[in-house]
């Protein structure tokens, strides 16, 4: 659907060819458009740099994995806590597979009562993390935002999973939890069945 979207939005609304649309809708369809473009199947996925518990920093272009699951979450949100139990048990069957979850918790810095940024929310990932055994993903915050991956990946609710092959071009997106392992069974006999017709 989305590319639908974008093909509509880039090749028809934004070259005038949509007289029927007022001039606030139009830039809204483009300007949407704009930004689902980068994100669209078979395109590389966006780089971003995130921040590990320790302090230390991880871009996700740099992240080795011959299949990595870009995985948005929040410890807030009761559809991600729902969720939680299929990504770890994924994550733990297939980790010999090939397969990583590159996790990002989407909370952010705050302000306390005094006006003092606090990192209590972002905190809650850390705690989150311990109490679900979600040890097994690959795990990053970006708590001042500085990455923009919200805009950048489009994320306006939680949780959202992209799936990236070895060069971090997305195979597929938007998918719920209890659909990776089939999702990616087929990615991975799809590779299998090119590697022996290519004699590798």
């Amino acid at each position: 659907m989305d590319a639908v979207y974008v093909h509509l939005g880039l090749k028809y609304y934004a070259t005038g060819q949509a007289p029927w649309t007022d001039p606030e809708q139009l830039e809204k369809i483009v300007d949407n458009a704009k930004k689902l473009e980068p994100l669209l199947i078979g395109k590389k996925a966006p780089n971003l740099l995130m921040e590990t518990q320790d302090g230390s920093h991880m871009s996700l272009h740099q992240f080795k994995s011959p299949i990595t699951v870009l995985f948005f979450w929040d410890p807030d949100c009761s559809h991600c806590k729902k969720a939680m139990p299929d990504m770890v048990k994924f994550a733990q069957d297939y980790k010999d597979k090939g397969v990583a979850v590159f996790a990002i918790c989407t909370k952010l810095v705050t302000r306390d009562d005094q006006g003092n940024l606090s990192l209590k929310e972002v905190n809650k990932c850390w705690d989150t993390i311990k109490e679900r055994n979600m040890d097994v993903f690959f795990n990053t915050v970006d708590p001042y935002h500085r990455s923009r991956y919200k805009s950048i990946y489009d994320i306006r609710s939680t949780p959202q999973i992209y799936v990236l092959d070895e060069d971090k071009t997305i195979l597929s997106k938007r998918i719920g939890a209890e659909q990776l392992p089939e999702v990616i069974d087929f990615i991975l006999e799809k590779k299998a069945k090119e590697a022996q017709e290519s004699g590798q």
